[in-house]
């Protein structure tokens, strides 16, 4: 088995940053080796009923393309992986298998508004734990 490092990129306000190194044991056969990366690209793909087609047409790439990420046969570059964050609403970590997770667009809402959007999120969690 093989070691292979990848590096977590997170955007931010003063541009990108390149966060952590994920290490990811496995074989490579000629090819890239991230079957996890490419599961969950395809799998948030499904989760918003979107094609390979569409998701190819909002990333400015191919259609092959998409599917050679979706395979583990190619890694999607940083502009690629910026995108795709952007589009399903996680972060860069998550498609990446790094930790991470979802991610909530609120540009254009005030800091009172911010705030209250994270009281909700804690309430519904605090509502989900009791379950």
């Amino acid at each position: 088995m093989e070691k292979v490092n990848y590096f977590s990129i997170k955007s931010c306000n003063s541009g990108i940053e390149f966060c952590r190194v994920s290490t990811i044991t496995g074989q490579r056969s000629g090819k890239m080796y991230m079957p996890e990366i490419g599961e969950r690209i395809k799998q948030l793909r499904r989760q918003r009923n979107i094609s390979q087609v569409e998701l190819a047409r909002h990333l400015g790439v191919s259609k092959s393309v998409v599917s050679s990420y979706e395979n583990a046969v190619h890694f999607p570059p940083y502009d690629i992986l910026l995108k795709m964050a952007w589009l399903f609403g996680v972060s860069t970590d998550y498609i990446l298998g790094a930790g991470g997770g979802r991610t909530l667009n609120v540009d254009g809402l005030t800091d009172a508004q911010i705030e209250a959007v994270n009281r909700i999120v804690a309430e519904l969690r605090a509502v989900n734990r009791e379950k």
